[in-house]
């Protein structure tokens, strides 16, 4: 019988087929802030296919189709990551956002086994903006109720009153990523091992805090939820024409780290105006592209961090220059080790 890829042993199917993850492969430079915070296009044609999912992941889907033994290899490969639009894939309108985030809340919590393999998770505007209310209600019913899923979450009614809460407060405009980030937030409390979350800012409207406020102490989630998360990205949709405030759109997530005893060392921020009161003790790594700081605003940010202190920084500025670098002393107790990096250019508009 001439050799074929059932005849392979385990270890080197599961080789090849990690060719076609980026988790796996470290393609398209995946570890750089690049492909989840920038939108500008490198190879997306907006007519054509989504490059991610037809290089990374139509080949691990179709795996999962061959025998029940080329599935167990696939599977977890498949499941390391889920970002869905991640570089500049976002732009192909051959892409179907629909039922994508209600399938992955399903699966994992079906399978806890592939929700522990989970690293990272990349939420765009449009995965977000395709759930509809009734979708997201009778997903939520299946994973969070305890007559459908014993050991679940936390109650259905206490985790969706902070999001009713926060539906008061809003305009229209800012509830069509609700139904979403129902979803969302649920998913997160579902995958104990996830290092990265990288965040997209819709321009109506970001976070709600409901969103990760139901995460912090959930029955049965064992002081788990987000405790892994080593980095967290966050960028504004349209990237050149806003600056967000880290407090008004994803405040919620390093609260919900230190309550969970994260581990949260890395934050990178485009497009940002301001942090806030935002919790940052323990990061070790700042990150601020395309942002625009006052001198208060950035001293606050960098004393934020003070314990145990940051051992590195980075501001890329967006023109015009603001005059705070003369009222902010590095060497001040607050920031001991902070290994100060800028980037300033001159020419950008």
């Amino acid at each position: 019988m001439a050799p074929n890829l059932s005849t392979l042993p385990t270890e080197t199917l599961s080789l090849i087929l990690s060719h076609f993850c980026l988790h796996c492969s470290k393609q398209h430079d995946y570890d750089s802030p690049e492909g989840y915070l920038r939108s500008t296009a490198h190879e997306q044609q907006p007519d054509q296919p989504s490059w991610y999912s037809r290089d990374c992941r139509q080949t691990l889907h179709s795996m999962c189709l061959v025998s029940r033994r080329l599935t167990l290899v696939a599977q977890p490969i498949l499941h390391h990551e889920f970002i869905p639009g991640y570089g500049d894939a976002w732009q192909s309108r051959h892409f179907s956002w629909t039922g994508r985030l209600a399938s992955l809340l399903r699966t994992m919590a079906a399978r806890p086994d592939l929700a522990a393999l989970v690293k990272r998770i990349f939420i765009h505007p449009y995965l977000l903006r395709a759930v509809p209310e009734e979708e997201a209600q009778a997903v939520l019913e299946e994973v969070i109720h305890p007559a459908a899923a014993p050991g679940g979450i936390v109650r259905l009614s206490e985790y969706l009153d902070p999001f009713d809460e926060f539906l008061k407060r809003i305009d229209h405009r800012k509830r069509a990523s609700l139904a979403g980030w129902k979803l969302a937030g649920a998913l997160l409390a579902l995958v104990p091992n996830l290092e990265r979350l990288s965040l997209q800012v819709a321009d109506w409207g970001g976070v709600p805090a409901a969103a990760f406020a139901a995460l912090r102490s959930p029955p049965g989630s064992s002081g788990l939820v987000l405790s892994k998360l080593e980095m967290l990205d966050v960028c504004h949709r349209n990237e050149g024409s806003w600056l967000f405030s880290l407090e008004d759109c994803a405040n919620g997530v390093p609260d919900a780290v230190e309550a969970g005893n994260g581990r949260l060392s890395t934050l990178n921020l485009h497009g940002c105006r301001r942090v806030g009161s935002s919790n940052m003790h323990g990061l070790q790594t700042l990150r601020l592209s395309d942002s625009r700081f006052g001198d208060e605003d950035l001293a606050a940010a960098l004393r934020s961090c003070r314990t145990p202190g940051l051992n590195s920084f980075f501001y890329d500025a967006r023109a015009p220059l603001p005059y705070f670098w003369q009222s902010v002393d590095t060497r001040e107790p607050s920031c001991p080790t902070l290994a100060l990096l800028l980037n300033l250019p001159s020419d950008r508009s």
